[in-house]
């Protein structure tokens, strides 16, 4: 098992993983802009696999003190940790997003079913609803 002086300061000379990695993690944090998550969460996971290759799975295995390591991202650099972890973030992102439009559209649908159509709750005037 690798031991922590062992791997936080690798240098990386190999950059080929970045221009693979790039593309998809620009296009993903667009298609955040834009709302478009189910695209974007597919453009992160494209992202990620560039890095840690298309076998990598999560969850991963326990270790004995709690919590889960992953071999493969212990052994990696810096820079490519940076990038797993922004891909990782931007899914988580765009999961909450999902789930919160998910929330509003419901207290809309709710809202209008119990105030009738005429309602301001029902018209969208009085529930914003940011991206």
């Amino acid at each position: 098992m690798p031991q922590l002086s062992d791997w936080i300061f690798r240098l990386d000379f190999d950059r080929s993983w970045k221009i693979a990695c790039e593309g998809p993690m620009r296009d993903a944090e667009c298609l955040v802009v834009c709302g478009d998550y189910t695209n974007a969460v597919s453009k992160f996971r494209e992202a990620i696999s560039s890095v840690m290759g298309d076998d990598f799975q999560v969850p991963l295995y326990s270790t004995e003190g709690g919590g889960y390591l992953s071999p493969k991202y212990v052994g990696l650099t810096i820079s490519k940790r940076e990038a797993v972890m922004r891909g990782c973030n931007g899914i988580g992102e765009c999961l909450m997003k999902v789930r919160r439009n998910a929330e509003v559209n419901t207290i809309q649908r709710n809202s209008s079913d119990a105030l009738g159509q005429g309602s301001p709750l029902s018209s969208g005037v009085g529930l914003v609803r940011k991206g």
